[in-house]
């Protein structure tokens, strides 16, 4: 999943769409209007260096609601309750001398998850951005965090993350 973590203009005035109506169908179960209390979006702005291999810090807890998510603002590692969470991340890094390639994934109780792995190549010095996503089913608390795979200590900046519990 492409992030613009560096300009947020995203173009969408020249984007056509066409939408096509079908025959109703039957009426459906009632359901019900449930929003997640459950969330957070939490973020490191300015640079922070980071380790191969090291925990990204986030600085901020710009929205922390509910009791399902725990995290001490500064900290990489953000707690979870039981349940079943969706999490959207983007980060942006400037490339270290001698690399090519800028690196992180989404780690769930201390472990990479390798679907969550994301690289954007440059030149060194350049600043490349990138993120992903996962629906992560604790069956057990546990605790997730975001790591730097790039090669050399690395600066990160613009590191968003957004957890929210869908049950």
């Amino acid at each position: 999943m492409p992030c613009n973590c560096l300009n947020n203009n995203w173009n969408i005035r020249n984007r056509r769409v066409l939408v096509v109506n079908g025959p109703t169908g039957a009426t459906g179960p009632a359901g019900s209007n449930v929003i997640s209390v459950n969330n957070a979006y939490l973020s490191t702005y300015g640079p922070v260096s980071v380790a191969t291999f090291g925990d990204i810090p986030l600085t901020s807890n710009n929205v922390l609601n509910g009791t399902s998510i725990t995290h001490n603002t500064g900290d990489a590692i953000v707690n979870l309750d039981i349940g079943t969470y969706i999490v959207n991340f983007c980060a942006c890094c400037t490339l270290p001398v001698g690399q090519t390639v800028g690196s992180m994934a989404l780690y769930l109780n201390g472990i990479m998850l390798p679907e969550t792995a994301v690289l954007e190549s440059g030149n060194a010095g350049d600043t490349v951005c990138f993120g992903g996503n996962a629906i992560l089913q604790l069956d057990a608390s546990g605790n997730t965090k975001l790591v730097n795979l790039t090669s050399g200590d690395t600066d990160f900046r613009r590191v968003m993350l957004t957890i929210v519990r869908l049950r």
